[in-house]
């Protein structure tokens, strides 16, 4: 029973997939970038061989996020040359995942292997078709302070709003079925016990009072900027409200934008008037402004970076446009 975490980013993820990792038989690593890539669901047979050669460090992850390669060995004392002696000898990608999961399973003496990163918002259809067993967890946050955290990150105000409303109106896809369980942020930093306790439950396994416990002796980087703690510190609440600490100006942005900003991808959610009806956050009221400027400019910037970069999303699929 993999466990597939999916989100935007700065919704408290890396504080969960800590969390997960605590208990005795989950293991839940750092994010490895291996289910974004989509030619490893199409075509492994040919792509295999890039994985071997180390191209696959150009292989793009899908979905907003330029991201490109792998980190499959950070915290993990997993070789290279094994890793690359699994993908010779995988026919699938399914063959390479359960290989590769199989000895960090064994190396930490655990059953069940987790992993986290944002973009597998965009590949969960193609995970679950892989691991039909797989249950879904899609963490959530408040959509202001979310927007908040990402800009406190050195996000600008477009992209920090586009990466969110991509990325939730994409796992919102499955908001309903079996597999699918949410996370609320608020929730788990405010009564832990109880949030962590309740997802246990949905994964079948035991809640463990370690897993909300802070420990010093965990492996990798814990903090990034703009954080307000260490993922391995003890849990708080006082990232709860981020958004009000703002100045009013890029308040006054983060409202047009929410407002305006709307997906082309075709989900059932395409706005954060539907993300606020589906995740049941409050909207606030909306000063009277006018930034539209701002955002077709924005948009022309990033269309233009996006095709130097050679990004998943360019002119020809570029994934949101604005309402004016």
């Amino acid at each position: 029973m993999p466990i597939f975490i999916a989100c935007s980013p700065s919704t408290g993820s890396s504080l969960l997939r800590r969390i997960l990792n605590r208990h005795s038989q989950v293991f839940c690593g750092p994010e490895t970038s291996l289910f974004a890539k989509k030619e490893f669901y199409t075509n492994w047979n040919s792509y295999k061989d890039n994985f071997i050669s180390r191209q696959s460090d150009q292989l793009l992850n899908v979905g907003w996020h330029h991201m490109k390669g792998l980190n499959l060995q950070d915290e993990n004392e997993i070789s290279n040359s094994l890793i690359n002696k699994m993908a010779s000898d995988s026919s699938d990608f399914v063959s390479f995942v359960n290989a590769y999961f199989d000895v960090l399973l064994h190396d930490n003496n655990k059953r069940i292997w987790a992993e986290k990163t944002p973009s597998n918002a965009f590949a969960i259809d193609d995970f679950k078709n892989l691991f039909p067993d797989s249950k879904l967890v899609h963490v959530v946050r408040d959509p202001y302070d979310t927007v908040a955290s990402l800009i406190n990150r050195g996000m600008s105000v477009y992209n920090a709003l586009t990466v969110y409303l991509l990325n939730v109106c994409q796992c919102l896809e499955h908001k309903g079925e079996a597999y699918y369980q949410e996370v609320c942020y608020e929730e788990l930093v405010v009564d832990p016990k109880t949030a962590v306790g309740d997802l246990c439950e949905f994964l079948g396994i035991n809640f463990e009072a370690d897993m909300i416990e802070s420990s010093a002796q965990e492996k990798g980087v814990d903090h990034m900027v703009g954080w307000n703690y260490k993922e391995t510190s003890q849990i708080g609440k006082k990232s709860v409200g981020r958004f009000d600490k703002l100045p009013e100006q890029t308040k006054a942005l983060i409202h047009i934008g929410m407002q305006q900003l709307q997906s082309v991808i075709g989900t059932s959610n395409k706005s954060y008037d539907d993300i606020f009806d589906s995740l049941k956050y409050i909207e606030k009221e909306v000063p009277v402004s006018n930034h539209n400027f701002y955002f077709q400019k924005e948009m022309f910037k990033d269309k233009f970076k996006r095709l130097m970069q050679k990004s998943y999303f360019r002119a020809n699929n570029y994934p949101v446009t604005w309402i004016k």
